[in-house]
């Protein structure tokens, strides 16, 4: 049987293109100052989530084909409550994390996966700010580790087998006034890996496994504790038409006490309607 996530062809689905790192403020005071969480564009969505683990990641596809609306997966007395951002390993789920300082601890059989594999299911609810209402809105991932699926109002909105890498999904056309249902499954290599030998000089074959970088393994340059979960925000984002969807910066020329340098943007949803789009550069005291 098919599996997604031995599928190493299989990077994500319906994630935006990825962009330099930007926030979006409504004031230049606003942007200035540079706190995200005081502009109208974002709603962070952390805090406390309801969280389940199982022990494979078969009891979603097989039984319930990844639908999070089976009533079998509705939080019930089994099911607990995480923090949004954490890792589930240091709030009492799983076991504790596991440090690899040595690579490949589990069986090489690319590109399949053990069954017996950890797999959280987050689940929380939000309602949707009145002045997202109409938007082009987007649910942004800052971190999640590793292979997600994430799903809204029990629909499919996209997933990813890549962690550190902040992704981004269009939303305004699943979201609705009033109360909406986030879910994101993923799977975990911690039950694979603890206390399986060493396997070096397959360097590849971890990556097939776990989508996970290689030195997060400790083969290359970085030994780690090997801990999952939605380490860092979850926001939802919205944005005008001529927004700015992207920023390219690149010097052309360094002089002394001087330089020049080239900006170029791409913009987002493009209407010809007058806009204008003007460019000032401060410093962190916010000197333009």
């Amino acid at each position: 049987m098919y599996h997604p996530w031995e599928d190493p062809s299989l990077q994500h689905e319906n994630r935006l293109p990825a962009r330099a790192s930007f926030c979006y403020y409504d004031t230049e005071e606003k942007a200035l100052v540079g706190e995200e969480t005081a502009s109208s564009f974002y709603q962070l969505l952390n805090g406390e989530w309801d969280f389940k683990l199982i022990p494979t990641p078969l009891l979603l596809f097989e039984e319930n084909g990844l639908d999070f609306t089976k009533t079998a997966f509705l939080p019930d007395e089994s099911w607990g409550r995480i923090k949004v951002p954490g890792c589930w390993q240091m709030q009492g789920y799983g076991g504790h994390p596991v440090y690899s300082g040595s690579p490949y601890l589990f069986p090489v059989e690319p590109p399949y996966v053990a069954e017996d594999n950890d797999t959280g299911l987050y689940r929380r609810t939000f309602t949707l700010p009145e002045r997202m209402l109409g938007k082009r809105v987007f649910l942004r991932f800052e971190g999640v580790g590793c292979m997600f699926y994430a799903y809204l109002n029990g629909q499919k909105i996209g997933d990813a087998h890549n962690m550190f890498v902040p992704r981004a999904y269009p939303v305004d056309g699943v979201l609705k006034q009033g109360t909406n249902r986030l879910e994101v499954r993923f799977r975990s290599p911690i039950r694979e890996v603890e206390g399986k030998p060493s396997l070096p000089g397959a360097f590849t074959t971890e990556r097939l496994h776990t989508r996970r970088i290689q030195c997060t393994y400790g083969w290359d340059w970085v030994d780690r504790f090997v801990t999952m979960g939605i380490f860092r925000d979850v926001r939802l984002v919205f944005r005008q038409p001529n927004a700015i969807a992207g920023v390219y910066v690149t010097t052309e020329e360094i002089l002394p006490g001087s330089a020049q340098i080239k900006v170029a943007f791409s913009l987002s949803d493009f209407q010809n309607n007058g806009d204008v789009l003007s460019l000032s550069i401060a410093d962190p005291d916010g000197k333009q």
